[in-house]
């Protein structure tokens, strides 16, 4: 069963490309991202516990030597944005690395928004 999740998520500055592992196609944008999930915004719905293996493309603003990361995820919850032909999708990260917390570290640090 999902759990209310304890990390802040942080808003970005870029809606960041996210791309199936399996099958190599786009599946939405990354609007906000924690330690231990994101969110996507996509056209249609995906239902809770779908597991994904997902490649956040990374804008070349971060310096990093790749312009990917990739995660094990699955996802939590579903939503309507506000924009009804689009859906917010909660993922959380299954036991990510300490090489992949660090670099999402890093996004958070330099393209998410500043919180007030």
């Amino acid at each position: 069963m999902f759990q209310q999740r304890r990390d802040k998520r942080h808003h970005l500055l870029y809606n960041l490309e996210v791309i199936d592992a399996a099958t190599s196609q786009m599946i939405g944008h990354a609007c906000d991202i924690s330690r231990n999930g994101l969110m996507l915004l996509r056209e249609s719905a995906l239902r809770p516990g779908l597991k994904f293996d997902l490649i956040v493309v990374l804008p070349t603003v971060l310096g990093l030597g790749s312009k990917t990361l990739r995660v094990s995820t699955v996802t939590c919850w579903t939503r309507r944005d506000h924009n009804p032909s689009l859906h917010c999708v909660g993922f959380r990260f299954l036991e990510p690395d300490a090489d992949t917390r660090t670099v999402i570290d890093l996004a958070v640090k330099l393209v998410g928004l500043a919180d007030n």
